[in-house]
């Protein structure tokens, strides 16, 4: 048996392709080409013309992102690099510029004779690892997710 979507070679029982997703049960009526007489002798078909549910929560057929690899990327690389991984471009550009002005700012305190450079410097840069400790636990618990809208696994 082949899928009706996709051809893949199908166990005979089978009622989800496990590469596309879709349902092999003829239902509502659809009139959908059979793809079981010969594999390579059809052309595939338009994704938009079969009504089917997918199996796998993440349909945009995008790699799921992985919660571990982004909370570690959030706890350790604070620089924002954990935005860029889930997706969240704009976040992490806004992230990455504030670690720049933060260290330009502590530079620049340095050589400063007042203690006014120095506060707003290490404020700015804690202010930005208590945002990633805390988007971190966000991502661990589950409630982050990656820039398409999908789960982290």
């Amino acid at each position: 048996m082949f899928c009706r979507q996709c051809g893949t070679q199908l166990q005979e029982d089978s009622q989800f392709c496990g590469k596309c997703g879709g349902n092999q049960n003829q239902s509502f009526g659809q009139q959908q080409p059979d793809y079981n007489q010969h594999p390579n002798s059809y052309s595939q078909p338009n994704q938009n013309q079969y009504n089917y549910s997918h199996p796998n929560p993440n349909s945009t057929g995008a790699p799921a992102k992985s919660k571990v690899v982004a909370g570690l990327l959030a706890l350790f690389f604070v620089w924002g690099i954990y935005c860029f991984y889930l997706g969240h471009v704009k976040k992490g550009v806004i992230q990455l510029c504030l670690w720049i002005a933060g260290f330009i700012a502590m530079v620049a305190a340095i050589g400063a004779t007042s203690v006014g450079p120095v506060i707003f410097s290490t404020l700015m840069i804690v202010g930005l690892c208590v945002w990633d400790f805390v988007d971190a636990i966000r991502i661990f618990i589950g409630a982050e997710k990656d820039g398409n809208g999908n789960p982290l696994v």
